[in-house]
């Protein structure tokens, strides 16, 4: 077989016809992914959303619970303290009774127990908090003390147990 150039074989590289379609496969990949990164983006933008809204939910449990640890923070400073939480909650009462419930303020309780107003920010830290020591308090007449026979009829303990919470409400 002569080929004409000192009986070497020609090479041919045809192009294959893969290599023509090759802009057109490659811009369908690039809609492919342009599609696939656009779905991800709105799966994300929503995930991202449940999570923000997760994290509100979460803060708002935390100012809830952070008024409740009223109780179970130790009593502030290292000298003898003045009041008692449950001073303050007793005063707080008082003056409901006396004026109202609208009458209750931070300063008003102050003036009663013959003190500076921040100082009793030093024992409650919020309205809220002081709104949970009022509630305790009020609560505490409704439960009946360990010391008090408690009926053995559910019936009699049912009322004793009505009775003391008309006593505790019938004062606001």
């Amino acid at each position: 077989m002569a080929t004409g150039n000192g009986g070497k074989r020609a090479k041919k590289n045809p192009r294959p016809a893969s290599l023509d379609r090759l802009p057109e496969k490659i811009a369908e990949a690039a809609d492919k992914i342009a599609v696939s990164m656009e779905k991800a983006a709105r799966k994300h933008e929503a995930a991202a959303e449940k999570a923000a809204h997760h994290a509100e939910k979460l803060r708002g449990a935390a100012d809830v619970v952070s008024a409740l640890d009223v109780w179970i923070r130790p009593t502030p400073g290292t000298r003898k303290p003045r009041f008692t939480r449950d001073e303050i909650a007793k005063t707080a009462i008082e003056i409901a009774d006396a004026e109202g419930f609208d009458a209750v303020s931070m300063r008003r309780i102050a003036t009663e127990l013959d003190a500076g107003t921040m100082t009793l920010y030093h024992y409650v830290r919020t309205k809220d908090e002081l709104l949970t020591l009022l509630n305790d308090a009020v609560m505490g007449e409704v439960v009946v003390p360990e010391d008090e026979l408690f009926p053995e009829n559910w019936r009699d303990a049912l009322k004793l147990i009505a009775v003391r919470t008309n006593r505790a409400a019938g004062r606001a």
